[in-house]
This record gives structure tokens, C-alpha cells and sequence, in this order.
């Protein structure tokens, strides 16, 4: 998808899309065109986000592991043997230091 912005011959500037061969946006200001950058740009951030996510919990569902082919307890394998001495074993996180457990340790 080919985006880009135009200025206007009155100043103001225009967005046009090669997708569409037309303009998306028209006679804004330059804080306009950031405007409608940035919320198309969080829009499909947020799309891929979901699409990811739906990916791995039906991959989850189908197969009862990950996209990686590894379950939970397979992680915590790998885990330890890599961080075994940083774990704390009352939270059961890597150097946890919201753990009340774990400040001052």
C-alpha cells in the first residue's frame, strides 16, 4: 500500500494513495496529516495485533501447543537450565522485582 503526502498549491497539504490512484485526504494541515497518519498506522498495528493473537490461540486450540511447537512446561525447561540461578521460586518469575518476597533479597 503507497502512500504519500502532496502539498496543495494553496498550502495545505493532501494524501494519496497508489492503491486507489486518488487522494485519501484533502486541504488538511500538516498537524491533520500526522493526525491521520499515526490513527491509520494504530489501526493496522491493532489489526496485526489481533491477526497474531488469533494465530497463536488457534494454533493452541488445535495442536495444545504454541506456533513454535513448544508447550508451557517445555518454556520452563528452557528457562531454567538458561536462568536458573535468577528465578525466584516464590513468584516463579526471572529477577522479579515487583515481588514483595523479592525486594531486598
Amino acid at each position: 500500500m503507497g502512500r504519500q503526502v502532496v502539498k496543495q498549491p494553496d498550502g495545505n497539504f493532501a494524501i494519496w494513495s497508489s492503491v486507489v490512484d486518488d487522494f485519501i485526504l484533502g486541504d488538511a494541515t500538516e498537524e491533520e496529516i500526522r493526525e491521520f497518519w499515526i490513527k491509520e498506522s494504530l489501526y493496522r498495528a491493532l489489526e496485526k495485533a489481533k491477526e497474531d493473537m488469533d494465530e497463536s490461540f488457534d494454533t493452541i486450540k488445535k495442536y495444545g501447543h504454541d506456533t513454535w511447537g513448544q508447550t508451557y512446561e517445555e518454556y520452563i525447561e528452557i528457562r531454567d537450565s538458561v536462568h536458573s540461578e535468577d528465578i525466584c521460586r516464590d513468584c516463579d518469575v526471572t529477577e522479579a522485582p515487583g515481588c514483595n518476597k523479592c525486594i531486598g533479597a
